[in-house]
């Protein structure tokens, strides 16, 4: 469900080795674009594979589709250290 105090009113959201930690990334991805704001920006890192301390993305094809539904990609990959790197990364503005 989503905080109704934060719907469209956030300007930053860093989402980073999150959504495939937790029991529903789809819940996470869609409070993510009800709280930010017109204009805001999201950062997002996450590995799509399940394994012993993730449950992963299932369905990547998805989770691709809401970004580009609902944001404009600023940066397809964001640049990192080899150590930060994730399966997918993204910096994006909320239409």
């Amino acid at each position: 469900t989503v905080v109704l105090e934060l719907k469209n009113k956030v300007d930053l959201l860093l989402c980073w080795n999150v959504l495939d930690h937790g029991y529903d990334w789809r819940s996470g991805i869609s409070n993510m674009v009800a709280y930010l704001k017109k204009g805001g920006l999201l950062l997002l890192g996450t590995d799509f594979e399940a394994h012993k301390y993730h449950l992963g993305i299932d369905d990547p094809d998805y989770l691709k589709e809401i970004i580009n539904n609902n944001f404009e990609i600023i940066s397809p990959k964001v640049e990192q250290s080899k150590r930060w790197d994730r399966d997918y990364m993204v910096l994006a503005q909320k239409l």
